[in-house]
């Protein structure tokens, strides 16, 4: 990995990537909250996963207007605009979250789930949006970018464990018919508030991308796109050889390619450093692969992880959640220090045993609430391992198939992480839709 970064970009690209899905986690860490104040009770759960999926319709119109008109036309109009209604969102979710609508005679959250809907196309356009926007820039800041995606989900737990959602109830026994009843804790702050501390999130998040497409210093880190050859070129800094001239200072745009440039077009360009060409049956297998790693971590696993880790106990059930979300984002770190000879080397192993770890965290959900090992301390501490094991060997393989397709000079990055974005919400449909039908009852 090389040295010659601007730390400047990094933190940009780490801001930037946490606005990519923390609306949605914030949506799941608020659940304990939300289910005791709102009128659909614990039914809620089952209509956010249901708008979270209707919410693909997001990338799918985004992939349309980027086929019929051009990238430049399109892809940071886009971005502003999602940042833009999870900003207005958030704000309003902060104002209205508990706000009742009767239909019917019935009590409905109608304001909770419309605003809920509009975060969670925000959130599911941004993996074919705000990833591929990243391959405008050198490789190197990929990891940046994946570090603040992962940290998406680990600030809004923080949030919540500050907050005091997760806090187990009190049982009170009635005076008057002896009925014992739980009395849940009141937060340390609300969830209007926690909803506000989400928007400056975002808004911040908005600020950097703002900085990253205008700052002198970080317009010097981006890549020259050239449509002839379908490959990004790196600009001199990486290299002692000099273009000839420095775009960022020139007036020509950080978008056009070396043709728009004049004669500059003629003088040889200088590419990163780790640019290889992969086959096409490697880059479907990598695209395959990613979709597979998502199925799981976004769809199946996050379904069964209460049946999974309870049966050990509230502390494993605790230490599995809070510390998977730790790991997570410096999975993604360690990825980007990996040359990238090792990554090859390194991916189907990491990949083969958090598939194993996977296999494991099912069969304990299959046969819970007797799970294997289930009153002894190394079932508890294997079943934490497990779920740990399951969120740094994927976080790793996800940042190491990013990596590959970025600096894929057959396809161009930016075409190849766009393609790992559908194929992530792909994987992540498929997932939903395969434990949906697995835990629904017969008719």
């Amino acid at each position: 990995m090389s040295l010659n970064r601007v730390i400047l970009v990094d933190v940009l690209s780490v801001l930037f990537g946490i606005s990519s899905w923390i609306a949605v986690n914030g949506v799941w860490t608020q659940t304990p909250l939300l289910v005791q104040r709102l009128p659909e009770q614990w039914n809620l759960t089952s209509y956010v996963v249901m708008i979270v999926q209707l919410a693909n319709i997001g990338p799918i119109v985004y992939s349309i207007l980027k086929f019929k008109y051009s990238l430049k036309a399109v892809e940071k109009p886009c971005i502003h605009a999602t940042l833009l209604i999870g900003s207005v969102a958030c704000l309003l979710l902060a104002l209205f979250w508990d706000k009742i609508t009767v239909i019917n005679g019935s009590k409905h959250s109608v304001a909770f789930l419309t605003l809920t809907a509009l975060l969670a196309v925000v959130d599911c356009t941004t993996s074919v949006l705000y990833l591929p926007f990243m391959a405008h820039f050198k490789s190197k800041y990929l990891a940046s970018y994946l570090t603040g995606q992962a940290l998406s989900g680990l600030i809004p737990s923080l949030l919540a464990f500050a907050q005091g959602a997760s806090d187990n109830p009190e049982c009170i026994t009635s005076t008057d018919t002896h009925e014992v009843y739980p009395k849940y804790p009141e937060p340390r702050f609300s969830v209007g508030v926690f909803y506000g501390c989400l928007l400056c999130l975002v808004v911040l998040s908005w600020l950097s991308f703002v900085l990253l497409n205008r700052m002198s210093r970080c317009r010097k880190e981006w890549v020259l796109y050239s449509k002839k050859s379908a490959d990004f070129k790196g600009r001199a800094s990486d290299r002692t050889v000099s273009t000839g001239s420095d775009v960022s200072s020139s007036d020509a745009s950080v978008d056009s390619s070396p043709e728009s440039c004049g004669h500059k077009s003629d003088q040889k360009l200088n590419t990163e450093p780790y640019e290889q060409t992969i086959s096409r049956r490697t880059f479907i297998a990598l695209l395959l692969t990613q979709a597979y790693i998502c199925s799981l971590t976004n769809g199946l696993l996050p379904s069964i992880q209460s049946y999974s880790c309870m049966p050990y106990g509230n502390t494993a059930y605790f230490l599995a959640v809070n510390i998977s979300s730790i790991v997570n984002p410096i999975s993604c770190l360690i990825a980007f220090y990996v040359k990238p000879k090792w990554i090859i080397a390194t991916l189907p192993g990491a990949i083969g045993l958090g598939t194993v770890c996977a296999i494991y965290a099912m069969v304990t959900a299959v046969l819970s609430p007797t799970p294997p090992l289930q009153h002894t301390g190394t079932g508890r501490a294997l079943i934490v391992l497990t779920w740990v094991g399951i969120a740094g060997l994927f976080a790793y393989s996800r940042a190491c198939i990013a990596t590959v397709l970025r600096n894929n000079t057959a396809g161009a990055g930016h075409k190849s992480l766009f393609f790992c974005g559908v194929f992530t919400q792909i994987g992540s449909t498929v997932g939903a839709v395969i434990i949906f039908i697995s835990t629904s009852p017969c008719s």
